[in-house]
């Protein structure tokens, strides 16, 4: 008897155990240079210890010590972890707990799982191996070749190459910093998403989204749900962002927003296309240009298509319309074909039958240039069948007509007008409120005075030509000058009226 109890001993004790249990694949087989059975340990719990490895299909296990249970088929792990799954997957921790009917495994302390790719460290890692996901939290550090990512805690789906991130996310790289609360990552296509309130920050500038996603691979993103857009000049906001930032382009679509901080300007359109390096943007479909006064006196411009782009020395923007653009201050409206701003001089060119209001008169020619001086108008310029038109009640029309005209503004609005070649006018005197007669003449040059709006005074220079006519003795061809146009059916009236365009 008490030789069979020492043998017994031996084999518990002896240097190299192996103990294998029925072999099914549920089943976890160990070894270990020191397996210890004890009245102390629970019902069918082995202590191993020394070299302790533990294998269930293609998994292993290494630790110092572990308490082995045939009954439940689960071991607790202790002191320098390993565990391979496969040839791909790696971890290491100083705790494991492995239920070998569920194939889920726990670790605790300092764990570091490895791929081919990426590399997380975390206190906390839920691994289920039956269908090789793992579960982190308590914080965790995931690296790849590109990027740092840290969380509160995540997924991680090797089968997708997928991790899952949530609370406190965060992605370092050399060229941006990613702030995030719930984000998903591919490391194989390196793509990047994102759920919920984002920040994406640079050197070069600042990125907000509530959706989207970005390819670390080759630098490109597309930002969703309340997107902007800040760089250290020009903020753009819309309902989605695409960016492209190694080559600098970003496109935007739907409630667009692009605002110039240094030259105190708002872009609004449906689409905008946007080269932060050369600083060009076009944009399309319910395109305006507001230039911001200070004094809540603001120019709104509209066309088909707005181009925003650096002047000639690079130093200065402007803007350029295409098609269908009308202008909008109180003191000052304007339509005509296309239009061109600059910043440096601050001069609105107007092409294409141009027309513009100044209060009660209407100034047309084939040509004008409106020079401002403070955000407000300063003089102009009409060249090419040049014309000026207010209407005298429901009497007639008042007209000027000259080849070339020069006007001036002050504080009350337009004051004088120039008249330069070929000058001819249809005026209707009055005198204590009667009509005297319709003044008609022809003269090279002219000079008119404005007062409250209207002309006071006309100055004919240079051999002047000029009949009185009494009321009613004119025929209704004589009534108007060659190119008469009264366009007041598409002047816009109020700022939202630039986006109507009325053909008469």
């Amino acid at each position: 008897m008490r030789k069979a109890f020492l043998f017994v001993y031996f084999l518990l004790l002896c240097s190299y155990t192996v103990i294998a249990q029925v072999n099914n694949e549920a089943t976890i087989l160990y070894e270990s240079d020191v397996m210890k059975v004890s009245k102390s340990l629970p019902e069918g719990v082995k202590l191993l210890r020394g070299n302790v490895v533990l294998s269930q299909k293609d998994v292993q296990v290494f630790c110092d010590s572990a308490y082995m249970s045939d009954k439940t088929n689960s071991f607790d792990g202790y002191g320098n972890v390993k565990v391979l799954k496969g040839d791909s997957i790696s971890i290491i921790g100083k705790y494991l707990r492995f239920n070998g009917n569920t194939r889920y495994a726990q670790l605790r302390d300092s764990v570091v799982m490895t791929d081919s790719s990426t590399t997380l460290f975390t206190d906390s890692l839920d691994y289920n191996v039956k269908e090789n996901f793992g579960y982190f939290f308590e914080g965790g550090i995931i690296k790849d070749s590109s990027a740092t990512l840290v969380s509160r805690e995540g997924y991680y789906f090797p089968n997708d190459s997928l991790y899952s991130f949530k609370d406190s996310v965060e992605v370092r790289s050399e060229k941006y910093t990613i702030y995030t609360d719930t984000l998903q990552y591919n490391y194989s296509s390196e793509k990047t998403f994102f759920f919920g309130p984002t920040h994406i920050i640079s050197e070069e500038n600042l990125i907000y989204c509530e959706n989207g996603w970005y390819d670390v691979a080759h630098d490109i993103a597309q930002f969703n749900e309340n997107a902007y857009y800040k760089s250290k000049e020009n903020t753009l906001l819309g309902d989605s962002l695409f960016y492209d930032r190694q080559n600098g382009i970003g496109k935007a679509f739907r409630n667009v927003q692009l605002i110039d901080s240094i030259d105190n300007a708002l872009v609004f359109g449906e689409k905008v296309f946007y080269d932060e390096k050369s600083e060009f943007s076009i944009v399309t479909e319910k395109a305006l240009f507001v230039l911001i006064s200070e004094e809540n006196d603001s120019l709104f411009v509209h066309a088909d298509t707005l181009l925003t782009q650096k002047d000639s020395s690079g130093l200065h923007k402007e803007i350029i319309a295409f098609r269908h653009t009308k202008i909008f201050r109180h003191d000052m409206q304007s339509a005509c074909d296309s239009m061109y701003y600059t910043f440096s001089d601050s001069i609105i060119k107007m092409f294409g039958k141009p027309v513009m209001w100044h209060d009660v008169n209407q100034v047309s020619a084939n040509y004008i240039e409106l020079h401002t001086k403070d955000n407000k108008p300063d003089s102009m310029l009409l060249q090419g069948t040049s014309m000026v038109v207010s209407k005298q009640d429901t009497i007639g029309y008042n007209q000027i007509r000259g080849k070339n005209m020069i006007g001036y503004f002050d504080e009350s609005g337009l004051r004088r007008i120039d008249v330069n070649g070929n000058g001819q006018t249809i005026y209707y005197p009055m005198d204590d409120g009667e009509l005297i007669g319709i003044n008609k003449s022809e003269c090279s040059n002219m000079i008119l005075f404005l007062e409250n709006k209207k002309m006071r005074k006309i100055v004919l220079l240079n051999k002047p030509v000029s009949t009185l006519n009494p009321p009613g003795s004119l025929s209704a061809k004589d009534l108007f000058l060659d190119d008469f146009e009264w366009r007041n059916y598409n002047r816009p009236l109020k700022r939202d009226d630039v986006f109507v365009w009325k053909n008469n």
